[in-house]
């Protein structure tokens, strides 16, 4: 476009602009029934329908006839109301759902948190705890108090005493029967990421050796953890192993020793070549395992074995056994059958962040989505108002209905703000009554929760809301969705039923012109019988001759051939041309292939050859397509007196 085309052109269209009060970037271009379509809408579809064979290089002029028509049909769907249908609300909604995910869904935030997750995975933390719960169900901020006050005074008299005072502690106070009923009082051994609560995890990762933690409160009371020591990941072992026990609980020295010998006699075959499989089978007294080769599965941090025996066992080569190993109740001898370090991060990727979606660390992503949109759609939350609400949660629980009276007064006051979108109290309360759901039992916790699941669920309505304004495609696709359904419900009610249904015009259409739908070869009309054997086709055949020409044939051969629970023969019907049916082209029109239908190996044809059409059935698909065509333009010139189309003419040229 040179110098002179390109200022006249702009001229053209900012003198539109300011005709149609519209966009200098995206003038109208023109009106129907009063609604704007704009230059961008206009070379969507032009661009669209370039790119389809059946339309590809149509100039501006040819499409914009068909684009008229188009929008004219749109126009009297919604005249006739198609767009309020359920039906179609519920398509249309759920084609926008998905669409909207493609633009809304924050993969980042929960890739963040799975992540961390991941790099935590990679270390193994070895601690004890202490644990003083709240009362069971609902609970208020008081009845926590008792619970606090505790853990705080437990937490000083641990501090000025050792290990063996912290232990003394969990004897005497810890309401858990993990820590109690353990060998260390208290001591839960190593530990890595997704084992704990989100906060305990949070706690022991950010903690310095050999220190006792503030109070962590969670959901059922507060912890005391105390970290001894940190270390890299050890892996996991795949194991198996022979079992030889003692032969009593109270076995002596001597009988503990015959245990041993025979224990060590066991190793000295393996270590010399003989199989394991073999082995276990015959000395192992563990029958669970013995018959698969001794396989006890996988073990790491999360599925612990025996401090005792770590050094030994994750010292092993793959394939190598472990000298036998005495526990309280007999010896073991363990084979290293795998040894794997943590996968690499794509590998456990999928597996973390389901974790994560699916367990309490999701109101980390969700925070993190918050933080995110507030860049885009920062927020406020009244704070005087949420402060009255908090104060009523003090004292009345959010699970019971006296919250609800004791907040009415605040039902229409302002509780967040979104830009220029304010939402009340009462909206709030909505939201509630559409997601009770919660994990937690502390009712300022499940408010506080809530209000910032409200915030998020909020900011991504105003997020969708933006779509079409921020992103062009997905406005046009939203909208070519939209209008789509309604073309084809609209031609489906105007053209398609009418023409299917009015036999008496289709008939009379056909009598006109019968000739008119002639075919360029001859076409096979009548039947296709499948049979299980012979003997079923040699009864088809006396049928088809008793009943030679009878229009009831089919019915016929179904009722006396198939009476029992199995079918014996199948019957197509139809009209058929070379290449339409595999069967008639064998017999007919003799040309090979190998079609079979299972379980009818047999066939048969009855039928014959017609040059041209005999009836309307045999031209239906043809007529129905000439009278659709005859209603649809028809409709399409009432169409155009009953709406007004405005186009303007000098934005049209600047696009040409």
């Amino acid at each position: 476009m040179n110098i002179i085309k390109f200022v006249s052109t702009l001229i053209i269209i900012l003198s539109c602009y300011t005709a149609y009060g519209q966009s200098a970037t995206d003038p109208v271009l023109m009106r129907i029934n009063g609604e704007q379509i704009t230059v961008s809408d206009f070379k969507y579809a032009y661009n669209k329908a370039d790119n389809s064979n059946s339309t590809k290089g149509q100039s501006i002029d040819q499409f914009l006839e068909s684009f008229i028509n188009f929008k004219l049909k749109v126009a009297e769907a919604k005249n006739l109301r198609l767009n309020e249908d359920q039906s179609f609300k519920k398509e249309y909604s759920t084609y926008l759902d998905q669409t909207q995910k493609l633009y809304t869904t924050d993969t980042i935030s929960t890739n963040t948190i799975a992540r961390k997750i991941y790099d935590r995975l990679g270390q193994n933390i070895q601690i004890s705890q202490l644990f003083i719960a709240f009362p069971k169900g609902n609970i208020l901020p008081k009845d926590t108090l008792e619970a606090y006050n505790k853990i705080v005074s437990i937490r000083e008299s641990a501090i000025d005493g050792g290990d063996e005072k912290f232990e003394e502690l969990v004897l005497q106070f810890s309401n858990d029967s993990v820590s109690t009923n353990s060998s260390i009082p208290g001591y839960l051994g190593w530990k890595t990421a997704l084992m704990l609560q989100q906060d305990i995890e949070e706690a022991i990762y950010n903690a310095d050796l050999n220190t006792i933690s503030q109070p962590i409160r969670t959901n059922d009371g507060y912890y005391l953890i105390k970290v001894f020591n940190k270390r890299k990941d050890l892996g996991q072992l795949h194991l198996a192993h022979i079992f030889l026990p003692y032969p009593y609980e109270d076995s002596d020295q001597n009988q503990k020793d015959s245990v041993r010998n025979q224990a060590l006699e066991v190793y000295n075959k393996l270590i010399s070549g003989a199989d394991f499989d073999q082995t276990v089978f015959r000395y192992s007294a563990d029958k669970q395992t013995a018959d698969r080769g001794g396989v006890l599965g996988w073990f790491g941090v999360s599925n612990p074995i025996p401090t005792v025996f770590e050094a030994p066992l994750f010292n092993l080569n793959i394939g190598e056994v472990s000298p036998p190993l005495e526990m309280d109740y007999g010896f073991h001898i363990f084979k290293n059958l795998n040894k794997v370090a943590l996968l690499p991060w794509e590998e456990m990727k999928k597996d973390i962040t389901k974790s994560v979606t699916q367990s309490d660390r999701n109101e980390f992503v969700k925070k993190l989505q918050r933080e995110r949109l507030s860049e885009e759609y920062p927020y406020i939350v009244n704070s005087l108002v949420y402060n009255q609400l908090q104060s009523i949660a003090n004292n009345f629980h959010i699970a019971d209905s006296a919250y609800f009276e004791k907040i009415a007064y605040l039902d229409n006051q302002v509780l967040l703000s979104i830009g220029s979108q304010n939402y009340t109290v009462v909206d709030f309360i909505d939201f509630l009554v559409e997601d009770p759901e919660t994990n937690f039992t502390l009712s300022t916790d499940i408010l506080s929760y809530k209000v910032n699941d409200f915030i998020l669920a909020k900011q991504q309505e105003v997020q969708k809301s933006t779509l079409a304004d921020r992103y062009p495609e997905f406005r046009h696709l939203t909208q070519e969705y939209y209008e789509g359904i309604l073309l084809f419900n609209v031609m489906n009610q105007e053209v398609w039923e009418k023409a299917q249904n009015d036999t008496e015009a289709l008939q009379e259409l056909f009598d006109k012109d019968p000739m008119k739908y002639k075919w360029d070869s001859p076409k096979y009309k009548g039947y296709v019988i499948h049979a299980r054997d012979k003997a079923t086709i040699q009864k088809a055949e006396n049928l088809i001759k008793e009943h030679k020409g009878s229009p009831d044939l089919q019915q016929i051969l179904t009722k006396n051939l198939n009476i029992n629970k199995e079918p014996s023969v199948y019957i197509e019907k139809g009209l058929w041309g070379k290449g339409d049916n595999g069967f008639i082209d064998r017999t007919i029109f003799k040309t090979k292939n190998n079609r079979e239908i299972i379980g009818y190996p047999k066939f048969i044809v009855e039928g014959r050859l017609i040059n041209a059409p005999e009836t309307l059935d045999d031209a239906r698909g043809q007529v129905v397509a000439d009278y659709q065509s005859m209603i649809e333009k028809e409709w399409i010139k009432n169409l155009h007196n009953k709406y007004k189309v405005e186009i303007n003419k000098d934005v049209l040229q600047s696009i040409k």
